[in-house]
């Protein structure tokens, strides 16, 4: 259809060209001559053929070609007017529209004063601002990022790196054991600059508390700088008797509490915890008779103890649940136990309760004139504690009729008899009548044992 118009508008203009020469001669102005022989003639001849030319043309009406003029001009016009809407096609197809599929939702740009803490699976854009990145993918462009695990594109600015991957150009970094690829920028030690990872060797939780760690922004993790002063507290009934550290100095306070401090690397922290040692009621000691025994311990600890001396073993042992009695000398060891540390220390308790005998004297006639024979007090400590006599005294109302050898205390050995150390006798000339008096023995352990002596008088003449 358009060829067909084209066509049409040649002919047109074909048309107008050659009557031109027409509508000059008939307005009078003359034709040209160019002076050439036989040059009129032929110019008539081409004006004939014009004509003729013309007169065929003329079965195409003149109101259809004005039409055809028309559409013709108002159709490059329509085109121009829908040139943009055709130019706007490909921008359906635009680059920038595929880019936004491909590129998380999430992606986030932090201008200057601004504040993001960029989790994983993040693409963040920092423009002046401070990120901390945990896992993201940072492009940074004069920001601050404090980088956790994470990836950045540092072009002039400051990251602060603990184990991640920085592609550094001209900025600083202070690197603590991050893969630094370098590239005209600084990078600083982390002895000077930095935060650390603390690890425990172990999972101590259920037995310690950790004071003064920092809290990473983000995640929660528990970080520490070279200032900072790391004090690891037990519960009641633990008690740290060990502690090391592969970076940093450790101390013990004097709660025993263990003190890590001047860090300069991450650092892993290994503990050395073990049960406190249970208690007893009474002290190791002798004793005048049987004793009750209460053993205790850490609330969550189970106490194992033995009579008979030996190391506790709580495959075998006696396991404490209430008060027991101890009727004669004996050593009773105790553990406390508590699964995940250490078992405590073996506590002893030694009890010795020795025996006494004292004389016994012969009845005297009254005006006797010699005095009775001094005899021995025999002591009997035949358990496995040596028991200490602190001192010996006479007692009682009659205790000036009887005279004692010493009143000095001795150490009697485990499983020996003394009966030579103290001897007793009656004085001489006592009136007729019977005498009591009672031999105070004191302990160690600040109790007494008191054991009877008598002596008689009868009426009568001595023979």
């Amino acid at each position: 259809m358009k060829k067909t118009r084209v066509l049409a508008i040649v002919i047109v203009l074909a048309l107008l060209i050659c009557l031109l020469p027409v509508t000059a001669m008939a307005s009078g102005f003359p034709r040209p001559q160019f002076g050439k022989p036989g040059a009129a003639d032929k110019e008539t001849v081409e004006t004939e053929e014009a004509e003729e030319t013309a007169e065929e043309e003329e079965a195409v009406p003149v109101e259809e070609m004005e039409e055809d003029l028309a559409e013709e001009a108002e159709e490059p016009a329509a085109e121009a007017e829908e040139e943009p809407a055709e130019e706007e096609e490909p921008a359906e197809e635009e680059e920038p529209a595929e880019e936004e599929e491909e590129i998380p939702v999430n992606d986030v740009a932090v201008e200057e004063g601004e504040s993001y803490y960029a989790a994983s699976g993040e693409i963040v854009f920092n423009n002046g601002g401070t990120v901390y990145n945990n896992l993201a993918v940072v492009y940074n462009n004069g920001g601050i990022v404090y980088n956790n695990s994470g990836i950045v594109y540092n072009n002039g600015g400051v990251v602060y790196s603990n184990g991640g991957q920085v592609y550094n150009n001209g900025g600083t970094v202070y690197s603590n054991g991050a893969l630094v690829y370098y590239f005209e920028g600084e990078v600083v030690e982390s002895s000077i600059y930095g935060y650390y990872k603390l690890t425990m060797a172990e999972d101590y939780s259920s037995f310690v508390s950790v004071e003064g760690l920092l809290e990473e922004p983000g995640t929660g993790t528990d970080i520490l700088d070279k200032d900072s002063v790391i004090t690891v507290v037990p519960i009641p009934g633990i008690a740290i008797v060990d502690a090391q550290a592969d970076a940093g100095e450790v101390s013990f306070d004097e709660d025993g509490n263990a003190v890590l401090q001047n860090v300069d690397a991450d650092v892993t922290l290994t503990l050395t915890l073990q049960t406190d040692t249970p208690a007893f009621s009474m002290e190791s000691g002798t004793y005048a008779d049987t004793k009750t025994v209460e053993i205790s311990g850490p609330e969550s600890a189970v106490i194992y103890y033995t009579l008979d001396g030996e190391d506790p073993d709580p495959a075998t042992a006696w396991c404490y649940d209430e008060p027991f009695d101890v009727e004669e000398s004996a050593v009773v060891k105790a553990v406390a136990v508590i699964d995940g540390v250490e078992n405590s220390e073996v506590k002893e308790l030694a009890i010795a309760i020795p025996d006494f005998e004292l004389p016994e004297f012969a009845e005297v006639k009254e005006g006797y004139k010699v005095q009775p024979t001094a005899k021995a007090i025999t002591v009997k400590n035949e358990g496995p504690v040596d028991a200490e006599i602190v001192s010996v005294e006479l007692t009682g109302d009659d205790a000036d009729s009887f005279t004692l050898s010493t009143t000095k205390g001795k150490t009697i050995a485990a499983g020996k008899t003394d009966s030579s150390t103290w001897a007793i006798r009656p004085a001489a000339g006592l009136d007729k009548g019977e005498y009591l008096a009672e031999v105070l023995f004191t302990f160690d352990s600040g109790e007494q044992v008191t054991a009877a002596v008598t002596f008689t008088v009868t009426a009568g003449e001595v023979t």
